[in-house]
């Protein structure tokens, strides 16, 4: 607000500067102003500082002084002198170092290098603000801090951020001239800046304000490294040895995690020095860091404090992770690999913690970011030949870690085998990520086939799965055929050949990898080798009982569905009515892996149109684990498989439904209601329930939302259950219940998940409900207008999915297609979320327009106009700015809008006497305080006193903008309604309201307030209809 008013006030008068800043006379401009205004909140400060926290927070002023002095063009070479960068600088300084001394709890902070803990910080600030413990206190525990506590600390750490990020910003423009440079500041002035920084980044322990702070700190660094002036050049290289010297030296307690703001220190530097092609700074740090990280333990070290190995290993953490060093790091990242993989056999833990993040940041790098969810793809990674290809030196350490891991595990010694190595899964994962290609066999790549294969029989269930991931991308893709024969011909024929369980398990798991690759890129290679799948036809016995291993049992199904379609039609007969007996007869005897194993038997069997009808015939016999992997099933596959029996699943799930919604148990009611709504519509939604089963099926869900019985996860999908039932109810008792329902779920502060379910339900019943509301109450239509408003308020909301899933409603709506709700689902369009405000809007003035809520349901969607009430909360300083639960609601876009519509509906008041008495009602209610709010609003712009509220403090007022909107909505649609009725002319002059609201938006305008076109174009065209000249 600050920089705008400077922007506006072109000539800053003598009598302005005398009345604006308390008549004194040596300010003479608002820079100046502002200086004078942050050293009294440092006073204050100085003397209260939860006084100063509460009415004058420290980071306002130097944020405000930043934005006028630093991004106006023009004013920091007229404002800035050497008067001013000094008492800046000393302010600064003063400030900083009453802010940590108010952390520490002691102003004496020189000699302090380590930053307090923050149980020492609660207690300073206990202290500070009078709320000292009492001994009767001692004995209860406080878990939650109180407000002022909480105001202060923030304060604080906010205001620490703001320094530093000014303070750099300062210097940097200042480089930017020259000559103010050169003439104001010296080298003392940068060293004292320079302590300045490091004091806050490595005495104040709040990782946001770190932040904030090297954000100034970088560019401080980067303008000084440019400098002609070699003692202030060499100012960075000092502060990167003085760090380097503090991480070696004996701590006396532990800092943060990640060594708190000494990472952040070494990265500003060596980020500025990059950006300036100093890399000397770079080769220092990480030698530095590498040679302290790779000293010895000392034999008895103290646990609460921070070893320097661990400081050394954050700091290359923080490096790695710069965005500022990512190509620069590359060249460093093989030794840093072997360091962080070597250090995880540390017998530190502390140590082995942060050579786990060093390695996991490392990876990320070398491999790069990859998109996450839809968009990740193999396109996206980097294959084997390539990764070795830029790190050559890292592939004989992998391997030599995979060998010793390998040889370990097959050693006569059981202790050996049993030995565990901290570096091997990492170095699997690391593998892992690798994408397979197309790369020619090289000899390299092909020594890791070897150990890995070895690891498959290793005691530890991870390192066997990681293990088959490891071996698709280092082996190359020609050999996957032979190997999967070689592989398949291995397993053993019956439980009479020896073999070891967890051997077993990882040729199966080594197996179902290599063979998920072949088939995603090349099926045609598999076809070639029918030797692949006979073989695997031949081992049936693994999946029968005689294997009492179930995890083997359900890899080995795995396996053979990915072959499925290459298979004889009698195996897969004898396997699925060897597992539908096994279903019927084990389906009591539950044992450790079952739930697993089941699950992967009943989706086997349910890929097939036959075998699948048996088991759901079988649906109420099942117990709670077969029936939720029956409903997942369900749930997932209710696209293109489920076209072949949707009938019986519909049927099934319709019938057991009352049973169920019975059920104490959540999860099952969760899962079963998510696969009926994805049944139900996802085929023809043809309901076979009598009528009286549908209303009590009906009546206990919504008994269960209107108590928010069951968490949220079940409401939601009670919630669309209860709108499918209902839409093809023909008792519509229930609709008024849903209706209130779903008026509760839909305002912002509701969780996404309710909301969307509401958006949902909407689609699914909205236009079932509004058809036979028209025809059982065709002069109420109460029902139908509720749901449209539902449909409107949905169309805000936050989140685009619930949004598109509302604009769905609308879409079906204006559907002109005749015939059932089948047929428009079917037929319907998309529309935009904007244009389905518009339309359904439409659908209210045309359909609706002489109800009695229609009003009600218009103003709904205006943003409040209660200036009175705005001032009140105007008054109140608060740190930050309050954030809407909705953000994406526009108060001056709903306005727009609303009013045509209004309007619309104001000229309808001759046509209806029911209409015209609703309106006058509305008039007379409403009239009386829509006036005092327009003079409060006069009042605001021309500046009275008796306000006790400044006109700039209003204006930076969030919610002052939409106010505005919706008192002049309102305005104008009352000042029409004046113009209309004779009767309600006699109440106030409609002329004089056109002439006072154009008044208003002239000395908005003027302010700097622009409101929509759409205000003063419908103002002009009320004085032109009563014959008005507007100057």
């Amino acid at each position: 607000m600050m920089k705008v008013l400077l922007q506006k006030s072109v000539d800053l008068s003598q009598a302005w500067l005398n009345s604006r800043v308390n008549g004194d006379v040596n300010i003479t401009s608002l820079c100046q102003y502002l200086l004078q205004l942050m050293q009294q909140h440092y006073f204050t400060a100085k003397t209260d500082m939860l006084m100063a926290s509460q009415t004058a927070p420290i980071h306002g002023a130097v944020n405000a002084l930043q934005r006028c002095l630093l991004e106006v063009p023009g004013v920091m070479y007229n404002e800035m002198d050497e008067g001013m960068f000094a008492k800046t600088l000393s302010l600064m300084e003063n400030m900083t170092v009453l802010l940590l001394g108010v952390l520490y709890g002691d102003q004496d902070t020189e000699s302090k290098e380590v930053p307090p803990s923050f149980c020492e910080m609660g207690n300073a600030i206990s202290s500070v603000i009078g709320h000292q413990l009492s001994s009767d206190d001692h004995e209860e525990e406080h878990v939650l801090l109180p407000e002022e506590h909480s105001l202060v600390l923030t304060c604080c750490w906010v205001s620490l951020k703001e320094i530093g990020i000014f303070m750099g910003s300062l210097i940097e423009m200042m480089a930017d001239e020259s000559n103010k440079m050169e003439h104001l500041v010296t080298a003392g002035d940068m060293k004292r800046m320079s302590k300045l920084f490091k004091d806050i980044i490595l005495k104040c322990r709040h990782w946001g304000a770190v932040e904030g702070c090297c954000r100034g700190f970088t560019k401080f660094c980067s303008t000084l490294l440019v400098s002609a002036d070699r003692e202030i050049r060499d100012i960075p290289a000092q502060l990167l040895k003085e760090g380097l010297q503090l991480l070696q030296s004996p701590r006396g307690t532990s800092v943060t995690r990640r060594a708190a703001g000494l990472p952040m220190l070494f990265l500003c530097v060596v980020s500025a020095a990059e950006t300036n092609q100093s890399r000397s700074l770079l080769s220092l740090s990480i030698n530095t860091l590498l040679e302290v990280a790779n000293r010895p333990l000392p034999d008895n070290w103290d646990q609460t404090v921070d070893l320097p190995q661990v400081c050394a290993v954050h700091s290359l953490n923080a490096l790695v992770r710069g965005s500022g060093l990512a190509v620069a790091i590359l060249k460093y990242c093989t030794v840093m690999a072997t360091l962080a993989l070597t250090l995880l056999n540390s017998r530190c833990w502390a140590v082995r913690n942060a050579a786990l993040q060093l390695y996991s940041s490392l990876c990320t790098r070398m491999l790069g970011q990859s998109p996450g969810g839809d968009h990740a793809t193999a396109q996206c990674g980097m294959s084997a030949l390539t990764f070795f290809t830029h790190y050559p030196s890292l592939l004989p350490f992998l391997l030599g870690e995979l060998r010793n891991a390998a040889i370990d595990l097959h050693h006569s010694s059981q202790q050996r085998r049993l030995c565990v190595h901290p570096s091997l899964y990492p170095v699997l994962t690391l593998l892992a990520k690798l994408q397979p290609g197309i790369q020619p066999e090289t000899r390299e790549l092909s020594e890791a086939v070897t150990p890995l294969l070895q690891l498959a029989s290793s005691p530890v269930y991870s390192v066997r799965v990681m293990a088959s991931k490891a071996m698709v991308a280092m082996m190359p893709s020609s050999k996957y055929p032979a190997f999967l024969c070689k592989m398949v011909e291995e397993l053993p024929r019956s439980t009479e050949e020896p073999y070891s369980h967890n051997y077993l398990h990882g040729q199966l798991l080594q197996i179902r990898a290599i063979l998920t690759q072949v088939m995603q890129t090349d099926k045609a290679a598999l076809n070639s080798h029918s030797l692949i799948v006979e073989v695997l036809e031949s081992k049936m016995w693994l999946v029968t009982t005689t294997q009492q291993c179930l995890m083997i049992r359900g890899l080995y199904l795995d396996v053979i569905s990915l072959v499925r379609n290459s298979c004889s039609k009698d195996f897969l007969h004898q396997l699925c009515a060897l597992l539908l007996s096994e279903l019927h007869t084990s389906s009591h005897h539950l044992q450790v892996g079952s739930d697993s194993f089941y699950g992967v038997a009943l989706h086997f069997l349910c890929k097939d149109r036959s075998w699948m009808c048996l088991v759901w015939q079988n649906f109420s016999r099942w117990n709670a684990v077969f029936k939720l992997s029956l409903l997942r099933w369900a749930s997932e596959t209710c696209g293109s498989s489920m076209t072949n029996m949707p009938h019986l699943l519909e049927k099934i799930l319709q019938v057991n439904l009352k049973e169920v919604l019975l059920n104490e148990d959540t999860e099952i009611r969760v899962v079963y209601l998510k696969a009926f709504v994805s049944v139900m519509t996802g085929g023809v939604c043809s309901l076979v329930l009598e009528e009286a089963a549908i209303q009590e099926c009906s009546e206990i869900l919504v008994r269960s939302l209107e108590v928010s019985d069951g968490g949220s996860e079940y409401l939601s999908q009670a919630l669309c259950a209860a709108s499918l039932l209902l839409s093809k109810s023909l008792d519509h008792t229930l609709f008024p219940r849903l209706c209130n329902i779903l008026q509760r779920h839909m305002v912002p502060n509701t969780s996404e998940a309710l909301r969307m379910a509401c958006a949902e339900s909407l689609s699914l019943a909205g236009v079932p409900l509004m058809c036979k509301d028209q025809k059982s109450n065709p002069h109420k239509l109460g029902l139908s207008i509720r749901v449209v408003n539902i449909g409107l308020c949905l169309l805000q909301d936050q989140s685009e999915q619930v949004r598109v899933k509302a604009a769905v409603f609308v879409s079906k709506v204006q559907n002109p297609t005749p015939g059932g709700i089948e047929q428009q689902q079917k037929s319907s369009f998309l529309a935009h979320a904007n244009q389905s405000i518009l339309m359904l809007l439409d659908l209210l003035l045309e359909d609706f327009w002489d109800h009695c809520d229609l009003l009600g349901v218009l103003l709904y969607h205006l943003p409040e106009s209660d200036f009175s009430r705005l001032l009140k909360d105007t008054k109140e300083t608060n740190l930050y700015e309050r954030d809407d639960a909705n953000m994406y609601a526009e108060p001056l876009a709903i306005s727009e809008c609303v009013l045509p519509y209004l309007l619309q509906l104001a000229k309808k008041y001759p046509e209806s006497s029911g209409l015209a008495q609703i309106l006058d009602n509305w008039v007379h209610d409403n009239l009386a305080q829509m006036l005092e709010n327009l003079t409060i609003c006069k009042k605001i712009i021309s500046g009275q006193q008796s306000l006790e509220c400044s006109w700039l403090s209003v204006l930076s007022e969030p919610l002052f903008h939409s106010h505005l909107c919706g008192l002049f909505t309102r305005a104008i649609f009352l000042n029409q309604l004046l113009m209309l009725s004779a009767e309600l002319h006699l109440l106030y002059n409609s002329t004089i309201l056109s002439r006072d609201l154009l008044d208003v938006y002239r000395q908005l305008c003027m302010n700097g307030v622009f409101l929509p076109q759409v205000f003063p174009d419908a103002i002009m065209s009320f004085l032109e209809k009563s014959n008005v000249q507007v100057l």
